[in-house]
């Protein structure tokens, strides 16, 4: 063989490869889902089939970083990726359909980049604090995220440091704040954020690199090393739009939620009640109070639990755990258990606390698990992506709803 024909023979080959490499990168296409692409899955088997209503602007502030909180707003949303980044990108959000029917203005920022007890002590908060404050959280995180509010100090304590506050008109005293200062808790680290570190999105369009990664996801899925994205089986077809409809991609880490026991949920019910507290008396000395509201987005194995072929797939359901320990009058503090409406009848003296609170609304939470499986009983696909973790725009919407109905129900907006 002449070295002419071994160098064309040479080139075909590689022009053949790259053919290959650019055409399966094609077929992949469009890269969408988060699942799909840190999983190896094609979006030919799980993208979304349907038309989700979008929005043509961004209705509210998304902002990067704290610096940009710098007026009022009626709502502040503390928020994760349901509320920031791709949900935006996208053209949904909860936030634009929540702006779009009040016309409220709403900033979001991200609790992955700030604690909330940054946000409680900004000085924008504390002097011009909105009307309602927002702490939205997906549900696998939701325990790293509030239970260390649960392990300082002593409710009853508080109540009486306030109560006086209250009845003297005078501002907080240095030794007075200190005591206080069990509410804000300095020294916090999440328990998961190595993660989302983990998740690191693989490269769209026509790039080989692309084809390779996916390839490399894929195989590694295959033989059980490093599963991102989890393949679960369903009982039913048609609750997604997509061409594999009855299957279920999640998250592995969903699963962690198996291991949480009745002291992790106890621990969640006083964190999330705590965090409420906090941030009603962030701004006690203006004599201001927002209105904390706590908004989940449930986690795919809980939501489509009645769905999973594999009973023994299901994840633990944490906002019906939440309101079950609340309904059920005790939180514990240390070691002494303590009834809600006994300790709530100190906070009816306390008139800067929001109304929820005097109606012993103790875990004020909007149940959107409740609200987005109703949907899914009622055959409305997409609910979830089928190829991500968060949303669709059908999702957004009845979540934005369901917050507004919270709030006129609670007569924080009417």
């Amino acid at each position: 063989m002449t070295l002419k024909k071994y160098n064309l023979l040479l080139a075909s080959f590689y022009a053949l490869c790259l053919a290959g490499a650019w055409g399966f990168s094609a077929y992949l296409q469009p890269v969408d889902g988060d699942l799909t692409r840190i999983g190896g899955y094609s979006e030919n088997d799980f993208g979304s089939r349907i038309a989700h209503e979008t929005f043509s602007e961004t209705l509210f502030t998304n902002a990067k970083t704290l610096e940009e909180y710098d007026r009022y707003y009626d709502v502040v949303v503390l928020g994760d990726s349901f509320s920031v980044e791709q949900q935006g990108a996208r053209g949904y959000s909860w936030q634009n359909f929540f702006v779009n029917k009040t016309g409220l203005s709403l900033i979001t920022l991200d609790t992955r980049r700030y604690w909330p007890i940054e946000v409680l002590q900004h000085e924008t908060f504390k002097k011009h604090p909105p009307k309602i404050f927002v702490f939205e959280s997906v549900e696998r995180y939701l325990y790293d995220r509030v239970a260390y509010f649960s392990s300082k100090g002593s409710i009853d304590a508080t109540c009486d440091l306030l109560k006086k506050h209250i009845e003297t008109g005078k501002a907080l005293t240095d030794d007075e704040n200190e005591i206080l200062s069990w509410l804000l808790p300095n020294q916090s680290h999440p328990l998961n954020k190595e993660i989302l570190l983990k998740t690191r999105p693989l490269k769209p369009c026509f790039d080989s690199n692309y084809a390779l990664s996916f390839l490399n996801a894929s195989f590694k899925r295959k033989i059980g090393f490093e599963r991102q994205a989890i393949e679960l089986p369903l009982n039913k077809k048609g609750l997604f739009s997509c061409d594999k409809s009855d299957r279920l991609l999640v998250y592995f880490d969903e699963m962690e939620k198996q291991k949480l026991s009745s002291e992790h949920f106890e621990k969640m019910v006083n964190g999330v009640m705590v965090f409420a507290i906090a941030s009603s008396c962030s701004s006690v000395v203006y004599g201001k109070s927002p209105n904390f509201v706590c908004l989940p987005a449930p986690d795919k194995t809980s939501l489509y639990a009645p769905w999973l072929a594999n009973k023994e797939d299901a994840t633990p359901n944490l906002l019906k755990k939440i309101c079950d320990y609340s309904a059920a009058g005790q939180i514990r503090n240390g070691t002494t258990n303590i009834n809600l409406c006994q300790t709530t009848n100190k906070w009816e003296h306390l008139p800067f606390l929001p109304k929820q609170f005097h109606k012993y609304d103790m875990t004020p939470i909007v149940r959107t698990d409740l609200l987005l499986r109703e949907a899914i009983e009622k055959g409305q696909q997409d609910i979830f992506l089928p190829n991500d973790s968060h949303w669709g725009s059908e999702g957004h919407r009845i979540v934005a709803d369901g917050l507004l109905d919270y709030l006129r129900q609670k007569q924080i907006l009417k």
